[in-house]
């Protein structure tokens, strides 16, 4: 017996734990950046050392799984990480956090996954009936499959999921929505009246009432409580009626989005308008959304305790007529006013926003339960065109919730210059001290300003009080 075996395999598998990739905990729409994906590689190369190595390195390749930005050729490390799933099926079992590109497996340099492994590794998972049989009516063809949703069938057990797409494909919005007992068209494209029959395209039967109660080991992500999905384009976005079926997963309690359309245009278009989410925390980056919407998303979400709106700029909303690209911020305030009030976090961003901002939230006293906060305050109360001090705009004084503990003022794009912008500097300077000195907020412990400010608004002396 050699050195090497004389070690437990407890040893190496904590020495191999340090190769574990993770999803940032931060900046998570950065993930193909932040991410060391090399890490995986040598998982990857250790698992070729020996027997032992590979008994203990190849249960965390899988256990983190991510299929993007690996290797220089991506599809082939795709189509080679589902044909040893398909081999093994054990290993997905394992899977706690997925990040895939469904744009993923679409040429791999003629390495293709073959449908007979396909065909008999999910003819062994437990599928609802009319879920198999959308899956043989595809003959388990890898390229008809979509990328995300074939990764989904071998990893059940996935905690956090990451997904890059354009597109969202019917197979992979049943997945994600967990759901068994939707009405039974939800997902099937509605037949039309000269159609006689729809079972041919899609392999369904539209004659079978029975609700489906009973739960399927291989279908409904029972641990999924993390979602991100990215669209891989900075010019397009998302409609919310793709991904709506997202946010009706029973488990999922944290929900992040890049380039997602949100406006009053789409609302109307939702399928489920009367479900109610189970999601607490939803970041929407480089988002498009109006009051409408967001009104429309706190009826979808209505346990929101985290709330971040990062507005898209113009590129992404290159195909919007600039008369729509509009938000009506008091509009919005109402609408926080009534359903914000759970709300703990609130981060509300318009730096890039490409379209118009026009008018102020006002006051959100009323949000009682609210103990950070992240805005500009230009967007808060208004904008000011007499310094330093405008009666017609309120003081950050009257407009913030007493419960308040942290708060941060995101960089104003109307930021003046010159002489305006030192007396908007001295007036915002004022008020801070005024928040600070008046006794009004027993928990307020951290005040900080965007670092983009050319100088500290706030004055170096107040700044400091601040932060004590």
């Amino acid at each position: 017996m050699s050195a090497i075996q004389r070690i437990p395999d407890e040893v190496w598998g904590h020495i191999f734990k340090g190769f574990e990739c993770t999803l940032p905990p931060t900046q998570w729409w950065m993930d193909r950046v932040l991410v060391n994906r090399s890490h995986r590689l040598t998982l990857a190369s250790l698992c070729l050392v020996c027997h032992q190595f590979r008994r203990c390195a190849q249960p965390l390749l899988y256990k983190n799984l991510f299929l993007e930005g690996v290797e220089p050729d991506n599809d082939t490390g795709f189509i080679r990480a589902i044909r040893e799933l398909a081999l093994h099926p054990s290993l997905g079992q394992n899977t706690r956090i997925l990040a895939v590109d469904n744009n993923l497996g679409r040429s791999g340099k003629g390495l293709r996954v073959d449908s007979g492994q396909l065909a008999s590794a999910i003819h062994v998972m437990d599928l609802p009936p009319r879920f198999r049989q959308f899956l043989e009516s595809s003959h388990f063809d890898a390229e008809r499959i979509s990328p995300a949703s074939l990764c989904l069938l071998f990893t059940p057990n996935v905690q956090s999921l990451d997904i890059t797409f354009g597109e969202t494909p019917l197979l992979l919005s049943w997945i994600l929505s967990g759901n068994l007992d939707l009405e039974k068209t939800s997902f099937l494209p509605k037949r039309g009246e000269d159609d006689e029959s729809g079972d041919a395209d899609y392999g369904f039967g539209y004659d079978d009432d029975k609700v489906i109660v009973r739960a399927y080991s291989n279908f409904g992500l029972p641990r999924l409580k993390e979602v991100h999905l990215k669209h891989w384009s900075i010019v397009f976005s998302t409609p919310i009626t793709d991904i709506e079926a997202a946010f009706m997963h029973p488990g999922v309690e944290i929900m992040r989005t890049v380039g997602l359309d949100w406006r009053a245009t789409h609302v109307p278009k939702r399928r489920w308008p009367d479900f109610t989410s189970s999601i607490r925390v939803l970041e929407l980056t480089e988002c498009i959304m109006d009051a409408k919407g967001i009104e429309d998303m706190f009826q979808l979400c209505p346990n929101l305790e985290s709330l971040r709106i990062f507005l898209a700029d113009s590129n992404r909303a290159a195909e919007i007529q600039d008369a729509d690209y509009e938000i009506i911020m008091d509009a919005v305030g109402t609408v926080l006013r009534k359903h914000g009030r759970n709300l703990v976090k609130l981060d509300l961003e318009t730096a890039e926003f490409g379209g118009y901002v026009n008018r102020a939230i006002g006051s959100l006293q009323d949000l009682d339960k609210l103990r950070d906060l992240k805005i500009a305050q230009r967007d808060l109360v208004g904008y000011s065109t007499f310094y330093p001090f405008d009666p017609a705009v309120p003081h950050l004084i009257s407009v913030l919730p007493r419960s308040l503990e942290t708060l941060y003022l995101h960089y104003d794009r109307l930021y003046m210059g010159l002489a305006a912008d030192e007396y908007k500097r001295k007036g915002t300077n004022n008020e801070i001290f005024e928040l600070i000195t008046s006794g009004e907020f027993p928990n307020l412990r951290e005040m900080v300003g965007d670092p983009r400010y050319e100088r500290n608004p706030f004055g170096k002396d107040h700044l400091l009080a601040a932060g004590v």
